[in-house]
């Protein structure tokens, strides 16, 4: 599980001090990723041991003292690392040391800062634990199965929900269970299974939405709704899952936008109606004949945000080898149609969340945490020559590149290939020959600040662009190349400068002379006949010195 904050990223793990002995001996740690780098500023051992269940909690604290600069007292952070067995730990958020740590009380639903805990002091009792005063608030008495309290949830209208089941004997029964989570005083006790069916086993795949408790499918492939007020059965969806993978639900649900989003077995995520339970979409996983039932299976938290549904396909206890072909779906949350998809796969309470444009989840195939969002980007732009006279052509070329901090100074490609591009820079798979780069827009800014467009071109998988341009007068004028960003990558510039001079006036001819060609043979004649009179009086001069001697 995992919370963030003011551009953090916060989980907790179980560390084994002896990666090979009894998972008893195992002590929580706590992690703290920046979410637009992937840094880790800090990782935490807290004190104590854990059996592993944790959860985790950001809270909201006001200070005590005023800030004099502020003239307030400014909004603080906590948070809280819960077992679900034993030991609460407060954390400061911006260096990761323990502020308060208890051994012996066990972790529950955090909410409005105060922890519920179902089954203590004692089996069959509620307890509030205010997180301020760091101590116990109310205890009531209550009846249900305590071992159902770990799947505990809290309606935005205060209303702390249990919903108890039993799937595996007879007869079947389904009890939801509501109190007032201020108070402690019950709300609601109500059961609503339809005879000859069950509901499938309380769990993780329920959701609160609408004043309603949606769950997901049972033996029958159909879902259903309990009111919040009266803990009844108020909505059985008309449509059932596809058998036989179908009758089985899983972990995960989500709702927003009026809607219900919850998968099944059967390889399907069910976009329905929250007034009416009536199904709106269906999107299939795909075929997998890697996997048990032949399709892959929503198991992933469906995580929703700007107007899409995020889900990833996986299984809780995956065999070994691990199944290929998992994926993560980015699906349009109100046509379900698929926006893009990667290899990915999810396991049972892998580490997901979505903050400040950032996606992020713990890939099964290789543990690491994967963070999706709008990547920096980087223009480079040259233009040569520098100096060019007036009619002559220049070539402005350029780069543009990825500056996100996975694949920092590697090519900008185009939305279309990024699938195939991001398996090939994190998940060493082919590089994709065929990927194109990006459009970029090259422009002309004169002396005078008009500005003129050179052209469109387009960066090739090496994030090379080049485009060639014939000025139209001398000047001085800035060049600028611009990639305006895209779904994937945020907008870059640069620019460079280029001087066009006057063209060079060319030389006069001489005026002629009027000769004819019959004047010209005669000075030619005359010429040679110069010529070798001056050879004849250097040969007679030379012979006359040789007598003298």
């Amino acid at each position: 599980m995992t919370v963030a904050g003011n551009g953090l990223l916060f989980y907790a793990t179980s560390e084994r001090a002896d990666p090979y002995g009894a998972r008893n001996v195992t002590h929580p740690v706590v992690w703290c990723v920046d979410l637009k780098t992937g840094e880790l500023k800090y990782r935490r051992d807290l004190p104590g041991t854990s059996v592993g269940s944790l959860r985790i909690a950001l809270e909201i604290l006001p200070r005590l003292k005023i800030d004099p600069k502020l003239g307030y007292a400014p909004s603080a952070y906590s948070l809280w690392v819960m077992d679900m067995t034993r030991g609460i730990w407060e954390v400061d958020p911006w260096t990761g040391n323990t502020i308060y740590y208890n051994s012996t009380l066990p972790g529950g639903a955090y909410w409005k800062n105060a922890i519920y805990i179902g089954g203590y002091p004692s089996s069959g009792y509620l307890t509030k634990w205010s997180t301020r005063l760091k101590a116990v608030e109310w205890t009531k008495p209550m009846t249900w199965n305590d071992r159902t309290f770990e799947t505990q949830w809290i309606s935005q209208e205060g209303l702390l929900v249990v919903r108890e089941s039993r799937q595996n004997g007879y007869p079947p029964y389904n009890i939801i269970r509501v109190w007032n989570a201020t108070t402690g005083e019950p709300v609601a006790v109500g059961s609503g299974t339809d005879p000859g069916t069950y509901v499938t086993q309380g769990g993780w795949g329920d959701v609160l939405y609408d004043g309603k408790i949606f769950v997901g499918p049972a033996i029958d492939g159909k879902f259903r709704a309990f009111d919040l007020k009266t803990g009844n059965l108020v909505l059985t969806s008309d449509f059932a899952t596809e058998m036989p993978w179908g009758a089985f639900g899983l972990y995960t649900a989500s709702a927003a936008y009026g809607n219900v989003y919850m998968g099944a077995w059967d390889g399907y995520l069910y976009c329905m109606d929250a007034k009416t339970l009536g199904l709106k979409w269906k999107f299939y996983m795909g075929d997998n004949p890697d996997t048990a039932m032949g399709h892959n299976v929503p198991w992933g938290v469906s995580i929703i945000g700007d107007g899409k549904v995020y889900v990833v396909t996986g299984e809780h206890t995956p065999p070994n080898p691990v199944p290929r072909g998992n994926k993560l779906y980015c699906i349009d949350a109100f046509t379900g149609e698929q926006i893009w998809n990667i290899t990915f796969m999810y396991q049972s309470r892998s580490t997901v969340g979505i903050h400040a444009g950032i996606l992020w989840y713990q890939n099964r195939y290789d543990g690491r945490i994967y963070f999706f969002g709008k990547g920096p980007t980087a223009v480079t732009v040259s233009a040569s020559p520098k100096v060019v006279s007036n009619g002559q052509k220049v070539l402005i070329e350029g780069t543009v590149t990825d500056q996100s901090p996975g694949a920092k100074d590697t090519p900008a490609i185009a939305d279309e290939y990024m699938t195939p591009w991001m398996e090939y820079l994190y998940m060493q798979k082919p590089m994709p020959t065929d990927a194109k780069g990006v459009p970029v827009l090259v422009q002309a800014c004169l002396s005078n600040g008009t500005l003129i467009d050179i052209g469109w071109t387009t960066s090739d998988i090496m994030g090379h662009f080049e485009i060639t341009w014939t000025p139209p007068a001398p000047d001085t004028y800035k060049i600028i190349a611009t990639f305006l960003g895209s779904k994937s990558y945020y907008l870059s510039a640069a620019e460079t400068a280029l001087t066009v001079t006057e063209a060079p006036v060319a030389a006069e001819e001489e005026a002629p002379t009027g000769l004819t060609t019959t004047d010209l043979g005669v000075i030619v004649a005359i010429i040679v006949a110069v010529i070798t009179l001056a050879l004849v009086t250097y040969d007679i001069s030379k012979v006359r010195k040789l007598l003298k001697k």
